[in-house]
């Protein structure tokens, strides 16, 4: 898939490919295009003119038929390539149609001229053969420049759909896929951890091998990092690794691949998440050729990334091109389509800054080595806090999966949600029912006593088992149908709430399944058992107690009902037993409410100005943050020491270090998601004043992580603007001029959201009508891991544009990115950001070589 680039946009010459320089396609279009083309336009008259007085030499000939239609095929030519870059828009630039205007004028002229000198001339045209010689020439030189844009294995060619086909993951359509061995490890793009230690996730469920663990840890640069952990090799990663960096668990998803042993290692863009020291240090340990860990192993292994290195200690290449076509060949002896792809990979390996190699390094292992819980060495003296905090739950924690003996508030929760006035008019309704289903006993019995042999007094017994029948319906509906689910929705708003506010320290030292619980087996047995056990034990209690004195008549009458004592006795315990089961459910949703840390609210928060920030200064003095929770039961050390950092207006500041060392936690703490001493200003004003969510509702974002929103490719890059809501239901009361402003403003937006998925060449893979392409579910796409950063980073390009905005926080935004999108992620960012602050956190040197200050 072709892709637009902003420099292609510009009069002069760029660089493409990272290495290659070339006329951008503006620059061609004037200089090689109109230019020629309009000065033939021009003398083609004066053609005219020298042979209009001179006389006829040749008649028509198959040879002027010959020559008429090879310049009419020429204007066809022309014609062809006109709409084929009209339809394309990564080879259209704003100049694309006066170009082709031209082009067909001069088109015409070569006809005209063609017939004239064959006619009237005594030889061929010298100005016609060097305009037609120069053509061919100019053809060549534009053929080279789309060939450059086009030969790169991009962002969603393939790749990862190569490496699930080869585990079997992928239908095949035509062909087969052979795999001689089925030991095969993977490490994707999608980073998947199980919630358990550093050991345990790496070693699987394999047998633990102490000297293979080493070496595998040691390759896979792991070493230091384990040691900032108190618990070593025990440490508790958390659901998804989530109180790891990012750099963190791609490596440990490497390890495990490696730990594995298997035939054949499949690493898909594996390094992404890392800085170039430590994936070239990595790659190194792994597959070079001396004494690669992997080399030694003698396995098979295939491997997409960023790093030019790969190239160098790779046997075979494996070259995806734009049709789909793979292309295998030996690394010595590559054909000439995908030299120029090498040699551009290996020039940016030469030019890219190499960072020193001071600093921390995994150390060497002592083969007398023997502990199993402990790493040994020195610590290094940079300690970067590599944690999502290291948060240790205290022994005072309570157990939350049980109930406290008489707690009522559980009831009472339980109650509040219900609402007490509607549960006391339910109660009496119960207990009307009850009466006159456990009354016509007592009936019977004053009947038997006074008069037996009236029948009126039938009557009245029909009419009290009437009423209880009647009344059961009833009772049953207002508790299942409309007093349970407004418990059920108002406890489930309840713990939304509560989650949505949390701290991020809570979600790095809380299991994720143990919050799914509370949302789907608690709220299931609240929803379904509570109410019909309060009903049941409510229904049996009242029966139960309606009693009279006993006298002859009614101990006869209770031989009769002895027959289902025992039943009623079964019913009454299962009852209870589940209301048991329910309540345990309740306690422990009342537990999460009462026990989990929420962000702090600002109650004196400050009313921002509307396009606050409007400068993008930021000012930090000694700031020291750390991921905790809002409770003494937790403890850990901070992640950031006494930073002080003052950034001006406008400049862009780099932040690199090694993967761990603090870098998206800086900007997690300017966002309000971490606790922090010291002071940061923004625009003059303090951010502990500001409601963290208007905070982070003012910066504009592009995170590590990708964030897919349910929706369409509208709703995903305009989240706030919420236009799934537009024209329905409101079109009858709404004036037509503001219909007519809404829809401006809705074809202005569109127009944008275009323009950004253009340039970032995601438009050409939306499958649909031009004009329905927005409306696309972002799930039915089928976007590469790649491209669906690419879907993040349009998302605050469209919210600069629109929104406004002048502070931007960059985290590793290209991280899943080839570098030739990358480099238009930059441009665009360049052009789009230009006055605004930008704080970026990058692994490529490449990303932050324009930074002010790094």
């Amino acid at each position: 898939m072709s892709f637009p680039n902003v420099a292609d946009q510009q009069l002069w010459p760029s660089r493409f490919l990272a290495a290659i320089w070339d006329f951008s396609l503006k620059f061609e279009d004037v200089v090689l295009d109109i230019v020629p083309a309009a000065s033939w336009a021009i003398l083609t008259p004066a053609i005219h003119y020298c042979y209009v007085n001179k006389p006829v030499y040749a008649s028509h000939s198959p040879v002027l038929w010959l020559k008429l239609l090879l310049s009419a095929l020429l204007l066809f030519l022309e014609i062809a390539t006109v709409a084929i870059r009209c339809a394309v828009p990564a080879y259209h630039t704003n100049i694309t149609a006066a170009a082709a205007a031209v082009d067909i004028v001069s088109a015409v002229g070569i006809i005209t001229v063609v017939y004239v000198e064959h006619r009237r001339g005594i030889r061929a045209s010298a100005l016609l053969s060097v305009y037609l010689t120069m053509g061919i020439l100019i053809d060549g030189t534009r053929t080279r420049s789309y060939f450059i844009r086009d030969m790169s294995t991009l962002g969603g060619s393939g790749k990862t759909t190569i490496f699930e086909s080869i585990i079997g993951e992928n239908q095949i359509l035509d062909g087969i896929v052979y795999v001689d061995e089925m030991s095969i490890a993977l490490c994707g793009q999608q980073l998947w951890l199980t919630n358990g230690t550093i050991r345990e996730c790496i070693i699987g469920g394999f047998e633990y091998d102490h000297a293979w663990y080493l070496a595998v840890i040691t390759a896979c640069e792991l070493v230091f990092d384990i040691n900032q952990f108190e618990e070593r090799n025990d440490y508790l990663i958390g659901s998804d690794g989530i109180r790891l960096s990012g750099g963190q668990r791609q490596r440990l998803c490497i390890a495990r691949a490696v730990y594995a042993r298997a035939s054949i290692v499949l690493l898909d863009d594996s390094f992404s998440a890392l800085d170039m020291r430590t994936a070239r240090a990595i790659l190194h340990n792994l597959c070079n050729r001396e004494n690669g860990l992997l080399r030694q192993s003698n396995c098979a292994v295939l491997l997409t990334n960023y790093v030019p290195e790969s190239l160098q200690i790779a046997d075979e290449l494996l070259h995806l091109k734009e049709n789909g076509v793979l292309s295998q060949m030996p690394i010595t002896q590559i054909d000439g389509d995908s030299m120029a792809f090498v040699e551009a990979l290996l020039a940016s390996a030469n030019r890219a800054p190499r960072e020193e190699e001071e600093g921390p390094r995994s150390p060497q292992w002592d083969s007398d080595f023997e502990s199993d819980s402990e790493l040994e060495g020195q610590s290094p003296s940079y300690a970067p806090q590599a944690t999502a905090a290291q948060l240790q739950p205290d022994e005072t924690t309570r157990n939350p999966g049980s109930r406290q003996k008489g707690n009522k508030n559980i009831y009472w929760l339980w109650m509040n949600q219900v609402g007490r006035q509607r549960l006391a008019w339910w109660f009496v309704i119960v207990l009307v029912m009850c009466l006159a289903e456990g009354f016509p006993t007592i009936y019977m019995k004053w009947w038997i006593e006074l008069s037996p042999a009236n029948k009126i007094w039938f009557i009245g017994y029909a009419l009290l088992s009437l009423t209880a029948g009647l009344l059961g319906g009833p009772c049953v509906f207002l508790m299942m149908i409309k007093l349970s689910p407004r418990a059920s929705i108002e406890l489930h708003g309840m713990l939304t709430g509560i989650v949505m506010r949390c701290t991020i320290g809570f979600l790095g030292a809380t299991d994720s399944g143990s919050i799914l619980n509370r949302y789907s087996v608690d709220m299931d047995l609240i929803a379904k058992q509570i109410p019909a056990g309060v009903y049941n034990n409510l229904y049996l209690g009242i029966t139960t107690l309606i009693q009279d004195s006993s006298t002859e008549n009614s101990s006869g009458l209770s031989f009769l009902v002895l027959i289902v004592l025992g039943t009623s006795f079964n019913r009454a315990i299962m009852t209870w037993t589940t209301l048991e089961t329910a309540l345990g459910s309740l306690s422990r949703l009342l537990f999460f409410f009462e026990d989990t840390p929420v962000e702090s609210a600002n109650n004196k928060s400050l009313t921002l100005p509307d396009h606050w920030p409007s400068q993008g200064q930021v000012q930090i003095h000694n700031l020291t943050a750390r991921y905790i929770c809002d409770t003494e039961r937790y403890r850990q050390t901070p992640v950031l020491r006494n930073i002080t950092l003052s950034v001006e207006p406008g400049q862009k500041v780099g932040i690199m270090g090694r993967t761990g060392s603090g870098k998206s936690s800086l900007l997690m703490t300017l966002l309000g998601f971490l606790d922090y001493e010291g002071s940061i200003y923004v625009d003059g004003v303090d951010l502990r004043t500001v409601s963290r969510d208007e905070l982070r509702s003012r910066i504009i974002t592009i995170s590590q992580d990708q964030v897919e929103l349910d929706g369409t490719i509208r709703d995903n890059l305009l989240p706030f603007d919420k236009t799934w809501t537009v024209g329905k239901g409101s079109s009858a009361t709404t004036a037509p001029s503001d219909e007519v402003a809404e829809k401006d403003r809705q074809e202005a937006h569109d127009r944008i959201l275009k323009e950004t998925l253009i340039q970032l060449g995601l438009w050409e893979s939306l499958v649909g009508d031009a004009e329905n392409r927005l409306d696309i579910p972002l799930a039915a796409t089928g976007f590469s891991h790649g491209e669906t950063q690419l879907m993040c980073i349009a998302r605050a390009v469209v919210r600069r544009r629109i929104h406004g905005g002048r502070l931007v926080l960059v985290d590793e935004s290209t991280g899943g990115v080839d570098m030739w999108r990358d480099r238009i992620v930059r441009e665009m960012m360049r052009d789009h950001f230009r006055d605004c602050t930008i704080l970026i956190v990058a692994h490529r040197a490449e990303s932050i070589a324009d930074s002010h200050v790094s």
